[in-house]
């Protein structure tokens, strides 16, 4: 009868067991399930959008233009220093395609070209103003910061 017993108490044991895993399995399910899901479907403005205008150039092009109204390619290149000539003309390809800039062409030999914000456009840099005050304000402590952890990284390796 004993033994009995402790076999009913064993297999117990072992379905409590069982009983709380599949529980905690659960409760990390219904925890995945209330995550937001970022999955890209068919159309993600996170992806589609901001991943266009969120890239350097995309941004400083976009700058440059409110900064200093209509200009020609060349202008927007000695402005900006430090981008070739190819990822420009790709830059501005983009952000024309997406309606943030527009693209005048004159027939004059030799052809000149300009650009300028859209309405769309202009209606983006209020955002990218806030976004590049908030850069300057916190430029200084996170290059201090990545310094830190950089000399952090140096210590243990």
């Amino acid at each position: 009868m004993n033994e009995r017993i402790e076999v009913v108490k064993k297999a117990q044991k072992r379905s409590s067991v069982t009983f709380l895993l599949r529980l905690f399995a659960y409760r990390q399910i219904v925890k995945v399930k209330k995550m937001k899901e970022f999955h890209h479907h068919k159309f993600c403005p996170i992806r589609d959008i901001l991943s266009r205008i969120g890239s350097k150039w995309s941004m400083l092009v976009l700058v440059t233009l409110d900064a200093n109204g209509t200009m020609r390619f060349n202008e927007i290149q000695k402005s900006i220093g430090d981008i070739s000539q190819r990822m420009l003309t790709l830059t501005v390809r983009t952000l024309e395609a997406d309606g943030l800039i527009k693209r005048n062409v004159y027939p004059e030999v030799p052809p000149r070209v300009e650009y300028a914000l859209t309405d769309r456009g202009h209606s983006l840099m209020p955002l990218l103003k806030e976004l590049v005050r908030w850069a300057l304000d916190n430029q200084e402590q996170i290059l201090e910061e990545r310094a830190n952890l950089d000399a952090q990284e140096e210590v243990k390796g």
